[in-house]
């Protein structure tokens, strides 16, 4: 198995690369089960449906991240992402798809630190899995 530092990996929204800016990025795939509690039976069956994702930013902020995050929020269309959790190495992992963006929180800014911005993607239609060429 490769192991790749987190520092590593590259976040791209609309086709541009915001890596720079950004200090997390905390995927999650989801799938409704529902659930099937049959008389005779002793255990609970479970039925697969739709699959969703979401992808929680965060990062410092800067006006070009700014930007394209309220953009992308203020769109009335999905924007595609892009998700390289080992970099762009070939053989790696590429998770892309389409998203809208629920949330966007362009703060808290402090007098003693960096001003932060912070967004939540959900995702819009197949997410899809491919290795880097």
């Amino acid at each position: 198995m490769s192991f790749d530092h987190g520092s590593k990996a590259v976040f791209k929204l609309g086709g541009q690369d915001y890596s720079q800016y950004l200090e997390e990025v905390d995927p999650s795939f989801d799938r409704e089960m529902a659930e099937m509690r049959h008389l005779g039976k002793k255990s609970v069956e479970r039925l697969a449906g739709m699959r969703m994702g979401s992808i929680n930013l965060s990062g410092d902020f800067d006006p070009i991240l700014d930007q394209a995050l309220y953009d992308a929020w203020n769109s009335d269309s999905p924007v595609a992402w892009e998700y390289y959790p080992q970099g762009l190495l070939a053989g790696a992992p590429k998770y892309s798809g389409n998203c809208w963006i629920s949330n966007y929180k362009p703060g808290p800014a402090a007098s003693n630190g960096v001003g932060k911005v912070s967004a939540t993607l959900q995702s819009d239609g197949d997410i899809t899995r491919e290795q880097n060429a």
